[in-house]
């Protein structure tokens, strides 16, 4: 009777410590009879315009900002530049056309959540014809292929989009594809008036999705694909940010 008293205990033991150190993909994790909830944004891009090499990181604990975690990029820490968010423009962090790793742990509350991915290959623009655009027409754009891609997607801004009411264009291109037609709405305004303005065009080529940041000069599309870090809710995408190309729309007569 005692040995299965002390069994029965063992097994309860056993199963309260499984309950506690358990986490689903989902996002609940029990720690030492507490339970967290947390929610990590992150994105890594390679801009070949700035040369820079993107980290951007949020963490929230709760719906609250997460100070103190452990934030790295292969085997490289992230910063925490503000309470919860965690970045760094150090290019040298991220390995192009490879796999790469992002992991975020904070052991006081047992996060431990991570992502492997590969972050394309550098590649270019290598045609834009006719970049004198009176007429606000149709225009196509070439670019060489990036490797270890998911897919590309073109960005059509105005450089003075603000003050002139052009809405910025944006669409997705299946990774088989290195052209792109840029409609005449990319020169428009939402009364379909044609805007005088030099357009900056960005094609971007991404893997696992793609997440806006501070700082971006180009606009996303609907309907990229949605990833998160094993271990929390929340977004995570990587691309590769090709040199921009222009567009002008002179002003008429």
């Amino acid at each position: 009777m005692h040995r299965e008293l002390k069994i029965g205990s063992y097994l309860f033991i056993a199963l309260a410590l499984l309950t506690t150190l358990y986490c689903s993909r989902g996002e609940i994790i029990s720690y030492s009879g507490q339970q967290y909830q947390f929610n990590i944004d992150a994105v890594v891009v390679w801009d070949m315009n700035s040369g820079e090499g993107l980290v951007r990181v949020t963490v929230m604990e709760d719906s609250s900002p997460l100070a103190g975690a452990q934030v790295k990029i292969n085997l490289h820490s992230v910063a925490e530049s503000d309470t919860g968010e965690y970045s760094s423009d150090d290019p040298s962090y991220l390995k192009l056309n490879d796999s790469n790793k992002l992991s975020v742990i904070y052991t006081p509350h047992n996060l431990n959540a991570q992502i492997e991915f590969d972050l394309p290959d550098t590649f270019r623009i290598t045609a834009l014809p006719q970049r004198l655009n009176p007429g606000g027409e149709s225009r196509v754009v070439y670019w060489k292929a990036s490797q270890k891609g998911d897919g590309y997607f073109v960005s059509v801004i105005g450089r003075n989009a603000t003050s002139t009411g052009a809405i910025p264009y944006s669409s997705r291109v299946d990774y088989q594809e290195t052209q792109f037609t840029i409609p005449p709405d990319a020169f428009r305004d939402r009364l379909s008036e044609l805007k005088a303005d030099i357009y900056l065009v960005h094609v971007v080529a991404y893997s696992e999705g793609f997440m806006p940041y501070e700082g971006m000069l180009f606009t996303l599309p609907e309907g990229l694909p949605e990833k998160s870090l094993t271990g929390a809710d929340g977004s995570f995408g990587c691309g590769v940010v090709a040199p921009y190309d222009s567009i002008i729309v002179p002003q008429g007569d």
